[in-house]
C-alpha cells in the first residue's frame, strides 16, 4: 500500500510565486490572494487504488483552488487578477500532482 503525504508548505510556496509572478494584479487584490496555505493530506489513501488516487486528485484540487484564491479572484473586478488566480491553480495543480509522485494520480490529473 503506498501512502503519501503532501507538505502544505510546498503548496502555499508555489501560489504565491505564482500569484506574486504577475505584475497585472493590483497591490491589494495581490495581498488577498498571496501566501495562503492548505493541508492537503494523504496518508490515509491507497494511492495504487483507483478510488485512492480520486480522491487524492480531488483534494489536490480542492486545495489548489483555496491556495490560489479561485473563488476569491472571481468576486475582483481585475480580470487579470482572475486570470493569474486560474494561472495558479492550473500551476500548484500541476506541481501537485507532480510532488505526490503517483501513476494513478498523474493518469488522472492528464485526463482532466
Amino acid at each position: 500500500m503506498k501512502r503519501a503525504k503532501f507538505a502544505t508548505s510546498v503548496l502555499a510556496a508555489i501560489a504565491t510565486i505564482a500569484i506574486g509572478a504577475s505584475g497585472a494584479v493590483t497591490a491589494e487584490e495581490a495581498a488577498e490572494l498571496k501566501g495562503r496555505s492548505v493541508k492537503v493530506t494523504l496518508e490515509d489513501l491507497d494511492l495504487e487504488k483507483e478510488s485512492g488516487a480520486h480522491t487524492a486528485y480531488y483534494r489536490l484540487v480542492h486545495a489548489s483552488k483555496l491556495a490560489c484564491g479561485v473563488e476569491l479572484s472571481k468576486k475582483m473586478k481585475s480580470a487579470a487578477a482572475r486570470s493569474d488566480s486560474t494561472r495558479c491553480y492550473r500551476d500548484v495543480l500541476t506541481a501537485s500532482v507532480k510532488e505526490v509522485d503517483s501513476a494513478l494520480v498523474t493518469r488522472i490529473h492528464e485526463g482532466n
